[in-house]
């Protein structure tokens, strides 16, 4: 694995490290951490330290890359930020290969194969075979077919088209009447709730974020039914909100009224 360019650097461990050091041996104590980053670590020798660090190494320095037994000289305090730097690079990796996966699929864009022998001169007479131009800009400027959506994106824009992952604001109002009249749990649905929850899933595409990733909303009565629980929670937890409630109950159920209007 490839090492990144820099490596975590604390100033204040840096300088109770370097207190007992002269100005010279802090110097050369830098450059030859640089060195060692970079190299994987340093000479076992002394003439190749030297020249690295532009001067002799002191014992005090020397003692700070003590000798592996691959020969190399390696600080122990830079390889741990070696090791957690890789560890974590690693981990970003495989965090974005999975959202590419579950966002994607798995499968590479098909090759095209390359001609085994090329054309010597162009042909003047007229071809009776069919076009096969490329039917999409980047094939015209790549010369590849246009792209396949993937089995994963086919299924993925099915949900967000369907009839349960999507719906129209009446089709919502609809619903909202029906199973404010209807359930056991004592759930109205205003219908104010009904067009801020249709406005809020239209403004991103009928997806919700979890995890990272823009998923298609499966069944849009069962989330309208989750919003309107958590629209119902939040009125009670308000200093008012126990009063709306009492006020709500007086009044039908998912009902367009005047303190409605203003805010469709």
């Amino acid at each position: 694995m490839k090492d990144a360019p820099a490596f975590d650097f604390y100033p204040e461990r840096w300088l109770a490290g370097v207190a007992a050091m002269s100005k010279t041996d802090q110097a050369v104590y830098i450059t030859l951490l640089c060195h060692s980053w970079l190299r994987d670590g340093l000479p076992g020798e002394e003439p190749p330290l030297k020249r690295l660090a532009g001067t002799k190494v002191s014992p005090e320095v020397l003692a700070k890359f003590p000798l592996g037994g691959d020969g190399l000289r390696r600080n122990a305090r830079l390889e741990q930020f070696r090791t957690e730097q890789r560890a974590r690079i690693a981990n970003s990796k495989s965090k974005s290969t999975k959202m590419h996966a579950a966002r994607y699929g798995n499968k590479k864009p098909p090759s095209v194969a390359p001609s085994s022998a090329p054309s010597s001169a162009p042909s003047s007479a007229p071809s009776s075979a069919p076009s096969s131009a490329p039917s999409s800009p980047q094939a015209v400027l790549e010369g590849c077919p246009p792209p396949t959506t993937h089995p994963n994106q086919q299924q993925q824009q099915q949900q967000l088209t369907g009839a349960r992952g999507r719906c129209d604001l009446e089709e919502a109002r609809a619903y909202a009447v029906s199973y404010s009249k209807g359930n056991s749990a004592g759930i109205a649905i205003p219908m104010h709730v009904v067009s801020q929850w249709h406005d809020a899933r239209e403004a991103v595409g009928w997806v919700t974020v979890k995890g990272g990733l823009d998923l298609p909303i499966a069944d849009w009565k069962a989330d309208l039914r989750i919003f309107a629980t958590h629209y119902q929670k939040n009125e009670l937890s308000r200093p008012n909100g126990a009063a709306a409630a009492k006020r709500a109950e007086r009044e039908p159920p998912a009902a367009i009224t005047a303190k409605d209007l203003p805010r469709l």
